[in-house]
């Protein structure tokens, strides 16, 4: 007889749980807006700072291998992508313009004024997460009308 009182009082405890908690219709459905691809291609903003520190790198780079005696820069970034694996790669097209200041020059590049050149620029850039590095991994430039 005992047994059966348990029995009863566990049974109107589960029943009286099971009336407080949730109703089927009354879950929150989570919906993703916009979900990327693990390790697929998205666009990128082009003013992200981090497109602009993998674009810079590039033209750095782009300095130090072109034969000409002056330096171009960053005029903009006009489209960026990115894909996101254990790096994050960037391919970047950019404007480049020449500039007044030579390469031999220890100057403030800040202060070097675009001349009419300009150049259109395909980058791609990888950054490295975990050091925080970014290597070139490619870049085309090609002579622009001018503007």
């Amino acid at each position: 007889m005992a047994s059966l009182g348990i029995f009863l009082f566990l049974c109107l405890l589960s029943a009286a749980q099971l009336s407080r908690s949730q109703q089927p219709g009354d879950v929150d459905l989570i919906k993703a807006e916009h979900v990327q691809p693990l390790g697929g291609w998205s666009s990128v903003n082009s003013q992200n700072p981090e497109v602009h520190k993998a674009a810079n790198k590039a033209v750095e780079e782009f300095n130090s291998r072109s034969k000409t005696k002056k330096l171009f820069q960053l005029v903009e970034v006009t489209s960026a992508t990115s894909q996101v694996m254990n790096i994050i790669l960037y391919k970047i097209n950019a404007t480049i313009g020449k500039t007044n200041c030579l390469k031999s020059e220890a100057i403030d590049k800040r202060s070097c004024v675009l001349r009419k050149k300009y150049l259109a620029c395909e980058f791609e850039v990888a950054l490295d997460p975990r050091n925080n590095t970014f290597e070139v991994i490619s870049s085309v430039c090609r002579k622009q009308p001018q503007k």
